[in-house]
């Protein structure tokens, strides 16, 4: 994708999550996705201390949650999935990473007590590189398609 593109597409999407994050939010609510509940088994069986190369010494930590490890989520909008792993019992720490600042400020509002103090909130605009300037070539390694 060319810088020009790239910058576009960004810039679209800040405006419509500045527009819309809220109705956004709250019309996802704290409800988990379909498919999420079908990923606790698995999770479960990942920190048993019986699978292979399992992270976790023991299936549970002294809160009496299942220990799972860090959990990376980009375009964790209102941090819902932290949310559910959460109420699912796990315990875990977070980054969150999203481009709208208004997403991660409800996110921030929504992260259960359980798992706040071991999470980050991180604005996607922040983790990308500068776009060149017009006319200048890209670094190879940078806004490359």
């Amino acid at each position: 994708m060319n810088p020009r593109t790239r910058s576009q597409l960004l810039e679209i999407n800040r405006a419509f999550y500045a527009a819309h994050a809220a109705a956004f939010d709250r019309s996802r609510g704290a409800r988990p996705w379909p498919g999420w509940e079908r990923l606790r088994p698995l999770l479960h069986a990942r920190t048993s201390p019986s699978a292979p190369d399992t992270p976790n010494a023991s299936a549970s930590s002294d809160s009496g949650r299942v220990p799972l490890g860090a959990v990376l989520d980009i375009g964790c909008g209102n941090a819902r999935f932290a949310c559910w792993l959460a109420d699912a019992g796990f315990e875990f720490r977070y980054t969150g990473v999203d481009a709208s600042a208004a997403l991660l400020e409800a996110a921030g509002r929504q992260l259960p007590e359980s798992i706040a103090a071991s999470s980050e909130l991180i604005s996607m605009i922040s983790l990308l590189p500068a776009p060149p300037a017009p006319g200048s070539r890209p670094a190879p390694s940078t806004w490359s398609s």
